[in-house]
């Protein structure tokens, strides 16, 4: 064997590649080398063990007559758990980087977790675990797995509404992982365990924290200083209820009131914000503390999104508190896709897209979602505007989830400026007429303008008439699109209408590949002719 593979870092590179075959076989290759090659025992066991997805394969790693399975494929001891046991079990544990153990893919029997913690060394049982994703077990279990090194930790207790002992479980991880970078506590129960007065120290105890998730039932003022103190906090997800009132969820702060014990300025390093709320953020929060002042990013979840002032309020909020240069991506979602639609259309259910002029500062947007029930207006001249503003423009969604019965004002015309002026767009959802389309000048139906980028586009309830013409067209302006999504009200969907409309829109979906084909054709061909 050549001494450069005898290096454990060259041998750690070729096992990574060969753990990542397509053809499922990485595992069984990697064990195999283990048996059968000394030299490279370590380097494959070490990968092998890397990332497990249960307990079981621990378990089974302990002598054949300690566990047994059942009809059911649940994994069981059948003797006493010995010490001898556990240093069979730790040859492997100490290569363990990544952890996940989620209560309903989990075959290791109830049991075996006490007789575990039972005999778990002082040097604990994962000493280099890196990663765990704990979801719906008992918080008794939880310091099992607990490690000086743990990096990243998503708990969730789920049926367990056991608050003392969970957050018993979740204050000894934060003493024995001071380090832990990425915490998340999804969950309902993780509500019951924010609103402890036990949580804060938690909270504050942490430095290193930079992306942090939480289901909550409110935030009090000292859980809102105890996050605004991390120095290296950049990504805060916050899901509140959705039977929460506005009144409820923020502290009631006044003005003039100064965060207080907090190094340095709150939320510096803050650049990712993911809201699931309603209504808006107080402005006497967003005055005292700058939530929004370094944002790159903005996700707001709405239970409620039917009301269109809701949504002009978070535009309105972004506008005056996000900073132009730094602001790249703003998404506004229903919190649940499965809502009944609207009743008949009134002036509240009407989001007017003219209220986006207020964004038109923001040049280095990338990213508008806006996917809502309210009925969205827009037309061409605000669509123009809009393009105009962001030329860097790569992902736009307004309104096609709203399947409004209005008719769309934006027409071709309007698509072909949006395509013009942004040109890395490489994601469009937009509702727009189809029935009458604009035809360019030398022989080319979108007058020259074309986005090879864009393999999806989202037309939503677009009318559509002559799915031929319709074809023609986006094969010249959009010759990479695969796929065409349509969607409509929940009332309408079953309609014969909506089912004919839907049709024509396949058709387009079958025919634009063919015509972007041949349209290749006849380039290649007339490059051909000129040389």
């Amino acid at each position: 064997m050549h001494r450069c593979i005898a290096l454990p870092e060259i041998q750690a590179h070729i096992f990574c590649y060969l753990a990542s075959d397509p053809r499922g076989r990485g595992r069984s290759s990697l064990a195999a080398c283990a048996r059968t090659s000394k030299p490279f025992a370590e380097s494959a066991l070490d990968i092998l063990w890397s990332e497990l997805p249960s307990l079981e394969p621990l378990v089974r790693s302990m002598p054949w007559d300690l566990w047994k399975k059942d009809y059911s494929g649940r994994v069981t001891f059948v003797r006493q758990l010995t010490k001898k046991d556990m240093n069979r079990c730790l040859h492997y544990a100490y290569r363990v980087r990544s952890l996940r153990i989620e209560r309903h893919h989990d075959l290791v029997d109830e049991t075996v977790y006490k007789a575990l913690l039972e005999h778990t060394p002082p040097a604990l049982l994962f000493p280099n675990l890196l990663s765990l994703v704990w979801t719906d077990r008992d918080p008794v279990y939880l310091p099992l797995f607990i490690s000086t090194c743990l990096r990243t930790a998503h708990i969730s207790f789920g049926v367990y509404n056991t608050t003392y002992s969970a957050l018993f479980s979740v204050q000894h991880m934060m003493r024995v992982s001071p380090h832990l970078e990425d915490v998340a506590f999804p969950g309902p129960s993780a509500r019951q365990i924010s609103t402890s007065p036990e949580f804060l120290p938690v909270i504050t105890s942490l430095r290193d924290v930079r992306e942090f998730t939480c289901f909550v039932n409110s935030v009090s003022g000292e859980c809102l200083r105890g996050l605004a103190s991390w120095p290296k906090l950049r990504k805060l997800t916050l899901v509140w209820p959705a039977e929460s009132e506005r009144s409820s969820t923020w502290p009631d702060l006044s003005y003039d009131q100064s965060p207080v014990d907090i190094l340095g300025t709150p939320f510096e390093s803050l650049t990712h914000l993911d809201l699931t709320m309603n209504g808006t953020i107080p402005p006497a929060v967003l005055a005292q503390y700058p939530l929004l002042v370094n944002l790159k990013s903005v996700r707001v979840h709405l239970p409620d999104d039917s009301e269109a002032s809701l949504i002009e309020d978070w535009l309105s909020d972004v506008s005056r508190h996000c900073s132009p240069h730094l602001l790249n991506a703003v998404s506004v979602h229903p919190a649940y896709r499965s809502q009944q639609p609207l009743s008949p259309l009134e002036p509240r259910h009407i989001f007017d897209c003219s209220v986006l002029r207020s964004l038109i500062p923001f040049a280095n947007l990338r990213t508008l979602d806006i996917t809502l029930r309210c009925a969205v207006l827009l037309d061409n001249a605000i669509l123009q505007e809009l393009a105009a503003s962001w030329p860097h423009l790569q992902q736009l969604n307004i309104g096609v989830q709203s399947g409004s019965t209005e008719e769309p004002q934006v027409t071709s015309s309007g698509l072909l400026a949006l395509l013009n002026l942004c040109p890395d767009l490489d994601y469009l959802g937009l509702v727009f007429d189809a029935r009458t389309l604009h035809h360019g000048t030398h022989g080319r139906p979108g007058a020259g303008v074309c986005n090879d980028k864009i393999t999806t586009i989202h037309v939503g309830n677009s009318l559509i008439r002559d799915p031929f013409d319709v074809a023609e067209f986006m094969s010249d302006i959009l010759p990479s699109v695969r796929e065409i999504k349509t969607v409509y009200q929940i009332s309408l969907a079953w309609s014969s209408a909506a089912q004919s409309q839907n049709k024509l829109w396949k058709d387009v979906e079958r025919l634009v590949p063919c015509l972007a084909k041949v349209r290749g054709q006849e380039r290649n061909f007339r490059e051909t002719v000129r040389k």
